[in-house]
């Protein structure tokens, strides 16, 4: 059966529309989010949506936001992709969205739902789900779990609570998970290491607690971005954590870590972020002389010794290290980064008057 996606150039001839019931759901989506509000971007982005047009076809009509899969042998098309980020959606969903069982995408970042995720809703080929940067709240229905074709799931900035469930592992395709500033809590469960394509994880600012031993850090081989700041973790960084040879960013700052500094084997890092912690002992070379690292973020922690000489560093543009018990100078390497923006060594004892920033050319 030969398909494709609108907006793609269509035969002339061609005159597919959505069914009845998907028609009727948009109506219902539109007006349960008081879409004559609606921030409409230029034509270019397609049309305003006519739903008080019987004979209204969202798909050959372009309507914004609206990606339809259509067959050009059956004449038809079903509903394939609703994006509509910041376009000032506000209010909850209507019940008819449970009628949506074959969207692929669903973008509603950055509105202002009040709402929940449907309860009814079972999608069942869904591969990205964004709902960030809204004010929606509740616990996340089960029928999430069971999704498996999942690659995205974005719901940072809302307040969703509750515990993440063991049945996460079943998502097997995900790559993208970001469950940032919101109520989430509990410990993070073992299933987590069978995400074997998870690129980006963030949960930063929740109440997650416990240890990080529970994970097999190892499995995760593709993981780029990990931020778990301001929660309530504990014990010592993983091994199998700090081996992941991909990371570009770390952030596990604004928790109760102890031991030495984290030493990660990735030569590719940019964002190592450990503030507001229990570490303790030396700040060692590997910490700093990295040739991408950009930001580090060593403060209000427990460490003693001086501040390593840099010298493969050139993208440096944060060094924050202030509130430990550092000593010594001030290693000129620092003031030599052509790129710095911010230094922060404050309450310490470091021997500043020893160090003399060379003058600008």
């Amino acid at each position: 059966m030969a398909t494709a996606a609108v907006p793609t150039a269509a035969p002339t001839q061609f005159r597919g529309n959505l069914s009845s019931t998907e028609i009727s759901v948009l109506v219902d989506f539109y007006k349960s989010f008081r879409g004559s509000s609606w921030y409409w971007q230029n034509a270019s982005y397609g049309e305003v949506w006519d739903i008080n047009n019987p004979a209204a076809n969202p798909c050959q009509s372009r309507w914004q936001g609206i990606v339809c899969k259509c067959s050009y042998s059956l004449n038809q098309c079903s509903l394939s992709e609703i994006n509509l980020p910041n376009y000032g959606l506000d209010g909850s969903f209507p019940a008819s969205f449970a009628n949506l069982t074959q969207l692929t995408v669903l973008n509603l970042t950055d509105n202002f739902i009040v709402d929940s995720l449907p309860v009814d809703w079972a999608p069942t080929t869904l591969q990205i789900l964004d709902v960030s940067y809204n004010a929606m709240d509740g616990t996340l229905p089960t029928y999430l779990w069971s999704n498996t074709n999942l690659q995205q799931l974005r719901l940072h900035y809302n307040s969703f609570r509750g515990d993440l469930s063991s049945n996460i592992g079943r998502l097997k395709s995900l790559s993208y998970l970001t469950l940032g500033k919101n109520l989430f809590s509990g410990t993070l469960p073992h299933s987590l290491s069978s995400l074997r394509m998870l690129r980006v994880f963030l949960i930063k600012d929740n109440q997650f607690i416990g240890e990080l031993s529970n994970i097999t850090w190892s499995n995760l081989v593709r993981l780029r971005a990990l931020d778990i700041r301001e929660n309530r973790f504990y014990g010592t960084i993983p091994q199998s954590l700090r081996e992941l040879n991909g990371l570009v960013s770390f952030h596990v700052g604004n928790n109760h870590f102890h031991g030495s500094l984290p030493l990660l084997s990735s030569v590719i890092l940019q964002q190592y972020g450990v503030s507001r912690n229990n570490f303790t002992g030396t700040v060692v070379p590997g910490i700093l002389n990295r040739a991408q690292i950009r930001l580090v973020d060593i403060s209000l922690n427990k460490l003693t010794g001086t501040i390593p000489n840099i010298t493969m560093v050139t993208s440096l543009t944060e060094f924050i290290a202030g509130n430990n018990t550092l000593t010594g100078p001030i290693p000129e390497g620092l003031f030599h980064q052509p790129d710095l923006q911010l230094i922060m060594l404050d309450f310490n004892n470091l021997n500043v008057a020893r160090y003399h920033r060379p003058s600008s050319p």
